[in-house]
């Protein structure tokens, strides 16, 4: 799939995609009758996807390969190689992605569940909600209101092997190497004007230490529409969101961030 951007474009490649349609039935009749209704349900799944070189997701944030968020942070290192996974016994399985939706029309009601697998790494899941959806309209973020968003982690074991080989990198123990991460985490974020609450530093903190699942959970407030993301304040946004995290099955702490304001200097253009 080539994706132009101007002058320039973006290859995606895959081994494998398959269109999971409601059912054969469905597919000859929509052939055939050159039917343009949304189906109540469809899903594409993709196994050996090859992103383009210029991904657009920034890998000290999340590894798109690995699906591990912050991985060679505090680990003196921008990337792992190949040779660095090989001593931590892992290899790279066949990554998966499966989108899926589901849509209630005469409710208007718009189900989206996209899972990524990375086998030797970590699993992710996101689902989201949102209505009144109109296929036959082009949408109006104004009035497009997001009912449910959740994100789902889930480590394959390789947290503990990473904490462990970047301990031994770093000549400490993987006890002090888990604090050398979550500092250099906070200096990320702090360059951002962000900063956690202590309680989201403590619940990923158990994460990274111990493996597992951590869950993000959004109901936003019954008037919140799409145009919020990007016409008021994070601090707006986040509030209206009303966002939960879970570490396991641990009580649920409210996803608390504070956007800090850019110091003189860097609010100065040169």
């Amino acid at each position: 799939l080539a994706i132009k951007r101007g002058a320039t474009q973006d290859m995606y490649r895959a081994d494998s995609v398959v269109l999971e349609s409601p059912s054969v039935f469905w597919l000859i009749k929509h052939a055939l009758l050159s039917e343009t209704e949304l189906p109540p349900r469809f899903g594409v799944s993709v196994q050996g996807l090859k992103l383009p070189a210029k991904v657009w997701l920034d890998p000290q944030w999340l590894n798109p390969a690995t699906l591990v968020p912050f991985e060679t942070l505090g680990c003196g290192a921008t990337a792992f190689t190949s040779a660095d996974y090989h001593k931590m016994g892992v290899a790279f399985g066949e990554a998966r992605q499966h989108l899926e939706y589901r849509y209630d029309a005469e409710a208007k009601l718009l189900d989206v569940t996209l899972s990524l697998s990375a086998p030797a790494f970590a699993n992710l899941t996101l689902e989201g909600e949102l209505h009144p959806f109109d296929p036959k309209s082009a949408p109006t973020l104004d009035k497009l209101h997001i009912d449910r968003i959740a994100a789902t982690y889930a480590d394959n074991g390789y947290l503990q092997r990473r904490n462990q080989f970047c301990a031994q990198r770093e000549n400490l123990s993987p006890k002090q190497f888990i604090e050398q991460h979550v500092t250099a985490i906070l200096a990320l974020l702090a360059q951002h004007h962000i900063q956690p609450s202590a309680e989201l530093v403590k619940l990923y903190r158990n994460l990274i230490e111990n493996g597992g699942r951590a869950s993000i959970l959004s109901l936003p407030n019954s008037n919140f529409v799409a145009e919020a993301w990007r016409s008021n304040p994070p601090e707006d946004v986040l509030r209206q969101l009303n966002v939960t995290a879970r570490y396991g099955d641990t009580p649920q702490v409210m996803f608390r961030l504070s956007f800090l304001a850019p110091t003189e200097a860097e609010a100065t253009p040169l």
